[in-house]
């Protein structure tokens, strides 16, 4: 028997899909959210594909229930679906990933995950979370260890999210948000379902991953606070060598290192070694600047994005 609730799909299309890809998974969501829930809508977050969506061979009586939603310029793919949530209006939100296979299949078994009483569910995927490149990795695992938000290393972007859940999440939503920080970090204790697939690897351009990533290691983590006290020690720490090694210098004869050395050149080890802490310094200096443009980022309400038109397909 078909669910009583309304259901809203967010579907993010971009420049690396096919017509033919694109017509036969949206039909396939189609499929499954028209037999199983009472009404339902399709949001087709256009983020500059160049595709004619309105030559997609879908039904006349299921393309009332789509809608185009074509983004002014090309966006990261974290804006282009905050876009398509903000227009959501069911009482739950399906967000397709389009990086895996068969993502319809997963809509009914959140679904009834959901219906135990959890607002938001997600589908989990270690296998293809294994074949992220190092750099990515290295930042999941940095964040899940230092930071305030437990995120899940191995989460897909296909979440279905409650109504009051999404509500959360788009009030929250930054600037600098990338979408499973926003789900994990919206006071919401989500529960998952695991597939094993080979996923394509749907990758942002490396100018968003630095941005994103910087972004959520200041806002989740106390990675400032890491930084300014390592330059602390380290400057500390090259200042008592320096001091220890001028005082041996000057009353044995001898460096540090057990080696017989004039005073004077003593003074040359010291310059050495000051040399190494103004550079530690002006990375921190770095960090810290880098630091404070983002939190004059996060002073802006939400994310910017325009929208060239939204309407029926």
């Amino acid at each position: 028997m078909p669910s009583s609730n309304f259901i809203s799909v967010v579907f993010p299309i971009e420049k690396f899909t096919s017509v033919s890809e694109t017509e036969e998974r949206v039909n396939s969501v189609i499929r499954c959210v028209k037999n199983e829930f009472a009404d339902y809508e399709i949001i087709l977050v256009d983020n500059r594909s160049g595709l004619a969506l309105s030559d997609l061979n879908i039904p006349d009586e299921d393309r009332l229930n789509c809608y185009v939603l074509a983004m002014a310029t090309e966006t990261v793919i974290d804006v282009a679906l905050l876009a398509g949530l903000e227009r959501a209006n069911g009482d739950y939100t399906f967000v397709v990933d389009v990086g895996i296979t068969d993502v319809e299949k997963q809509i009914v078994p959140l679904y009834e995950l959901a219906q135990t009483g959890v607002d938001i569910t997600y589908v989990r995927n270690p296998l293809a979370a294994r074949s992220r490149p190092w750099q990515r990795g290295l930042f999941y695992k940095f964040l899940s260890r230092f930071g305030e938000t437990p995120i899940d290393l191995y989460a897909t972007r296909s979440f279905l999210i409650s109504r009051r859940a999404l509500n959360a999440i788009i009030r929250n939503w930054t600037a600098t948000t990338f979408f499973n920080e926003a789900a994990f970090a919206s006071g919401y204790i989500p529960q998952f379902i695991n597939v094993s697939q080979k996923a394509t690897d749907r990758r942002r351009t490396a100018r968003n991953e630095q941005r994103l990533a910087w972004g959520a290691l200041v806002r989740q983590t106390n990675f400032p606070l890491i930084i300014g006290k390592a330059a602390l020690w380290l400057m500390g720490s090259v200042c008592f060598l320096s001091a220890l090694n001028a005082i041996l210098v000057r009353f044995l004869g001898r460096n540090i290192f057990g080696q017989e050395e004039a005073y004077v050149p003593g003074w040359a080890f010291l310059v050495v070694l000051m040399s190494g802490g103004l550079f530690i310094t002006n990375l921190a200096i770095y960090a810290i600047l880098r630091t404070l443009y983002v939190i004059l980022d996060e002073g802006k309400s939400g994310a910017n994005y325009i929208v060239e038109r939204y309407g029926r397909l």
